[in-house]
């Protein structure tokens, strides 16, 4: 038996074709042997995530960036980004090569708050598949609520003992809590009525009975 060890060049994959030739004493040579073995690509990509870091913070409506640097032995075939929303859904993102390596896209947050978490796929030409690298973004709500249309309207007159309305449209890009209206008496006090909504609208109201005895300018806030 003759052999001896043989290392297979690095980034060089394929059918590789070996031919045996015995040479003997007197010169003859048979070189008719033949066999051949496979070499694959197992090697994953490399991921490394720029954007957005671990445990960074967002508001709603805002866009972000996500990039990523990946490398490859061979040829990188494709990136996506898996958004994973706080409720349950995802969301893939494919990330585009904008040079040396880096792979970006945009991502528009919804007005959904919570934790997002982010998972990268990296596929190489061979079909290899690293998807080792995360990061996450939390997303909170910073706009306040919206209202208009307010009732009293600004200088209304009433009598003691009237029952009147207090209402006021209100909206939220993501939900109203509660609607309170203070009303700040002419004599110092103040009352806290919890308005409702009505039906399914915008509006919320409540009643509200004027003390008697109490005259004056009422502030409703």
């Amino acid at each position: 038996k003759f052999n001896n060890s043989f290392s297979i060049p690095n980034n060089v994959f394929g059918e590789f074709e070996v031919e045996f030739i015995a040479n003997d004493t007197s010169g003859n040579i048979n070189d008719s042997e033949r066999t051949n073995f496979t070499v694959l690509d197992n090697i994953v990509p490399s991921v490394v995530i720029n954007e957005p870091p671990v445990n960074s913070i967002f508001n709603t409506s805002n866009t972000i960036v996500i990039n990523a640097t990946v490398t490859d032995n061979i040829e990188i075939d494709s990136v996506i980004a898996r958004v994973d929303l706080p409720n349950g859904t995802q969301e893939n993102i494919t990330l585009v090569l904008s040079g040396n390596g880096i792979f970006n896209s945009t991502f528009l947050i919804p007005e959904l708050i919570g934790v997002y978490n982010v998972t990268i796929f990296a596929n190489d030409s061979s079909s290899n598949v690293n998807n080792s690298e995360k990061t996450n973004f939390t997303v909170l709500d910073v706009e306040v609520p919206v209202w208009f249309e307010e009732i009293p309207s600004n200088g209304s007159s009433f009598n003691v003992s009237d029952l009147i309305e207090l209402g006021v449209n209100v909206t939220d890009n993501i939900e109203i809590d509660s609607v309170i209206a203070r009303v700040d008496l002419p004599n110092g006090t103040q009352i806290n009525v919890t308005l409702s909504r009505f039906n399914s609208t915008n509006k919320f109201n409540n009643s509200f009975s004027i003390p008697n005895n109490v005259f004056g300018e009422f502030e409703v806030e």
